[in-house]
């Protein structure tokens, strides 16, 4: 793994996110992929289930916007901190605007394929004003 690479990969998990498309940000991963949305979640093993994570966000978030900065890379890993806003609705109708601040340790394949995503993260929930 090398600067270029991750940022590469780092710009399709992205553009992933934002256009809300669980395939795009499934064809990321490894067939064998881990990814683990926090410390104390159970990581999602394999490609198919990182999937169905991805197709479940997809239903429930809106108006994504996502940025990263590398912070460091070695051969094996590489380490970044991303932020994220988007808006969930609540099962009472109310729009909620969320900001996340995250760092991710994220392993690489040859083939530029994820095969481990472990992150931390902290929120931040403002209720919008319906209109």
């Amino acid at each position: 793994m090398n600067p270029d690479s991750l940022a590469q990969w780092l710009n399709g998990y992205g553009e992933a996110w934002m256009s809300l498309d669980p395939r795009r940000a499934t064809a990321l991963f490894a067939s064998d992929a881990i990814f683990t949305e926090t410390p104390f979640s159970d990581p999602i093993r394999g490609r198919d289930a990182i999937g169905v994570y991805w197709a479940a966000m997809a239903r429930i978030q809106d108006q994504v916007e996502f940025a990263y900065e590398i912070l460091s890379v070695t051969p094996n890993m590489g380490i970044a901190q991303w932020w994220a806003s988007f808006v969930r609705t609540t099962p009472d109708s109310q729009n909620v605007q969320i900001k996340l601040d995250g760092i991710a340790v994220i392993g690489l394949d040859s083939q530029n394929l994820c095969i481990s995503f472990h992150q931390w993260w902290h929120a931040e929930e403002t209720r919008l004003e319906n209109v």
